[in-house]
């Protein structure tokens, strides 16, 4: 009985943990994105590439927002084809405006 309740509870640890993780790593890229997203505009070349850059890593990692807005940058630039990719992911992580598109 008392492996059991030991086992239980290294379990629920576990997950609590991993949820834990989950939620700073979601922090962080919040916080990458509203930098990167007050930046994309810019009219230094470097530096708006360089928010471009980081937007598509941020949108490779899963966030459905920064996919959207990558999305807009595809667009901008007339890559329709990988824009409707990023839009679709976007759309399955269940970011409604990319389902208006």
């Amino acid at each position: 009985m008392k492996k059991i309740l030991a086992f239980t509870t290294i379990i629920i640890i576990s997950l609590l943990c991993t949820l834990f993780i989950r939620e700073k790593i979601k922090s962080k890229n919040n916080r990458e994105l509203i930098s990167v997203l007050a930046t994309i505009n810019s009219n230094d070349n470097t530096l708006r590439d360089l928010s471009i850059s980081k937007l598509k890593e941020i949108a490779d990692s899963g966030n459905s927002v920064a996919q959207y807005r990558y999305a807009e940058v595809l667009l901008k630039s007339n890559n329709i084809n990988n824009a409707i990719k990023y839009l679709q992911l976007s759309s399955k992580a269940g970011e409604l405006i990319s389902t208006e598109l």
